[in-house]
């Protein structure tokens, strides 16, 4: 059953048509963020007359994406509930209010028991709100902060398999979160009469859908310039620079993190900067359990690792196959994923997309200096005497010729490349083979164009090898990143599909 969200009738009216004007702004923020600029400090009880529809706030209990949530009572149903509110720079932002919006839409659309279920949302008047179901346990992330041992792995696979099967519901309505973190789930106690330091004694519970992305819009819907997700979370298809390629394989990586994060209390990648972290994630380094870790099952840290696999080809299709194996390491029955051997890690190095950036860069770099090493050469040579003043023009033509059909071009679709235009890869390893073919007979041919600049055959010689010796590294970094270009390509038609 989706539930009805009042207000929503008139679904074609933009978001611009109904954000504040400036100076109901300045009436928002002079009644809500008065004296809690930090947003950071809990209402007192002498502070809790404000009301926001039928809702009388009570205290802020945390943050979401574009919100902050306060514990709120409604007198007509006699209740608590969850109360969340736009920051005040989301209110004069038509994209992150539409977003805003788009949270309660989409979680409208839900109805799971491990899902915080909307009761009520309001996006037109003085203050936009979504009232939702009340948790009165912690945050995960609060929760983890206050351990300071890992949680035991049969209660870590338990809690994740309850998100995955959360989480593929979620995907069966065609509803992908995006931003799954510690801070994004919820848990509700088994018990509420006294708080509890073990993870079985809580349910999860899913919440803030603000960066949810409903799967048959538009892959152009958001700004390209925009980071969607939560860095320490987020997986290595969420930074393509132009249209990220976000699949099921997305949630389920974040999936992983989760379980990594509750097995040894931190995350796969970690830095001082977000820039070190997603340099990190951008890289070609695979995630593995430290030496440390050995109180981990074997099946258990396989099951963590093909979640955080680098291609989202390599990880679980779907969060049920996630559910169904951690089942059966549960169950004590075979998993089935399987660790990596050295043909599969070869395999998944090839299918990178750092593949085809690094034979873009030494492809520009190559013809770059032969650009580079060819003027200096033919400067000097005329210089000296070495070419006779009759073949100067002659020779100039010859370079400005090899120049324009074969080293400029080369260069400009390695330069293409390495900038991930990824049209630019199968030009470049055309053009760099029929170059490799070129210098191994100049090489072995006992004659060749413009041979007139190599008087004898060791001169050729000490030209052409170091040429041909480049060029057949040029070459094969081209040819190992071919399983890439494919992995590319199939991402994209996955995330069109889906």
């Amino acid at each position: 059953m989706q539930r009805q969200l009042p207000n929503q009738e008139n679904e074609t009216t933009p978001t611009a048509d109904v954000r504040p004007s400036a100076d109901e702004v300045v009436e928002r923020l002079n009644e809500l963020w008065e004296q809690n600029a930090s947003l950071s400090t809990s209402f007192t009880p002498s502070h809790t007359t404000r009301t926001v529809g039928k809702y009388r706030i009570e205290r802020i209990v945390g943050h979401g994406s574009f919100g902050v949530v306060f514990l709120a009572y409604d007198a007509e149903l006699n209740r608590e509930v969850a109360l969340k509110l736009p920051r005040p720079e989301v209110l004069i932002d038509a994209e992150r209010l539409k977003r805003f919006e788009g949270e309660a839409t989409t979680a409208a659309q839900l109805d799971h028991p491990a899902i915080v279920p909307i009761f009520d949302a309001q996006f037109t008047g003085p203050v936009p709100y979504i009232a939702s179901a009340y948790c009165v346990g912690p945050d995960l992330g609060d929760w983890l902060a206050a351990r300071k041992t890992p949680v035991e792995p049969q209660q870590a696979a338990e809690f994740v398999a309850q998100l995955a099967e959360a989480v593929h519901y979620a995907h069966q309505q065609g509803v992908l979160h995006r931003d799954l973190k510690p801070s994004n789930i919820m848990l509700e106690p088994c018990d509420t009469s006294s708080p509890s330091a073990e993870l079985a004694d809580y349910e999860p519970r899913l919440t803030d859908f603000g960066l949810a992305k409903l799967v048959q819009a538009s892959l152009h819907d958001t700004r390209s310039s925009l980071l969607v997700g939560t860095p320490l979370y987020m997986a290595p298809e969420q930074l393509e620079r132009d249209s990220p390629q976000v699949t099921q394989a997305t949630d389920v990586y974040a999936l992983g993190v989760l379980l990594y994060e509750l097995l040894l209390l931190k995350t796969p990648y970690e830095g001082d900067s977000y820039v070190e972290i997603l340099d990190k994630l951008r890289s070609d380094q695979s995630v593995a359990f430290p030496d440390h870790a050995a109180e981990v099952p074997d099946d258990l840290q396989t099951i963590c690792c093909k979640c955080l696999e680098k291609q989202p080809r390599d990880r679980y299709a779907s969060a049920a196959e996630l559910r169904d194996d951690l089942n059966c390491y549960l169950c004590g029955a075979p998993i089935q994923a399987q660790p990596s051997n050295w043909v599969d890690k070869f395999s998944r190095w090839c299918r990178r997309p750092a593949r085809l950036i690094a034979a873009g860069k030494f492809s520009f770099w190559l013809q770059a200096g032969v650009l580079a090493w060819v003027a200096v050469v033919g400067a000097l040579a005329s210089l000296t005497g070495a070419i006779p003043a009759s073949e100067v023009s002659k020779s100039l033509l010859d370079i400005l010729f090899v120049a324009a059909t074969m080293h400029l071009p080369l260069g400009l679709l390695g330069l293409i490349l390495k900038r991930e235009k990824w049209w630019a890869f199968w030009p470049s390893t055309i053009g760099n083979c029929v170059m490799l073919v070129i210098f191994v007979h100049a090489t072995v041919s006992p004659a060749v164009a413009f041979d007139y600049h190599y008087p004898n055959q060791l001169t050729k010689l000490q030209t052409f090898v170091p040429l041909t010796t480049l060029s057949v590294i040029a070459t094969a970094l081209h040819l190992l990143a071919i399983p890439a270009w494919f992995s590319k390509r199939d991402n994209r038609r996955n995330a069109v599909k889906q």
